[in-house]
C-alpha cells in the first residue's frame, strides 16, 4: 500500500489521533509520553504500516486515558 493510499484510508483516525495528542497535552502530558502511549499499542511498526484497526486502537487508549486524565483533575478541583 502507497503512502498516499495509506493516509486517506485512515486519515480520519489519524485527525482523531492529532486532536486526542493535543488534548492530552493540554490536560499536562509531555508530547514524548504521549507519543509512548502510542508505541506502546504499536510496537516497533512502523506508522506508514498501521492497519485501520490498529488506528482504532491507538485512539481508543488515547481516549480512555484522557478520560483517566479529566476524572483526576476533577477530582482534584473538588479537593
Amino acid at each position: 500500500m502507497s503512502l498516499f493510499n495509506f493516509f486517506n484510508n485512515g486519515k480520519a483516525e489519524w485527525e482523531e489521533i492529532i486532536k486526542l495528542k493535543k488534548q492530552l497535552v493540554d490536560v499536562g502530558f509531555a508530547p514524548d509520553e504521549v507519543n509512548y502511549m502510542i508505541k506502546k499499542q504499536v510496537g516497533k511498526k512502523s506508522y506508514s504500516k498501521l492497519s485501520r484497526s490498529e488506528l482504532l486502537k491507538i485512539k481508543e487508549a488515547l481516549v480512555n486515558q484522557l478520560e483517566i486524565s479529566h476524572k483526576c483533575l476533577n477530582l482534584i478541583k473538588e479537593s
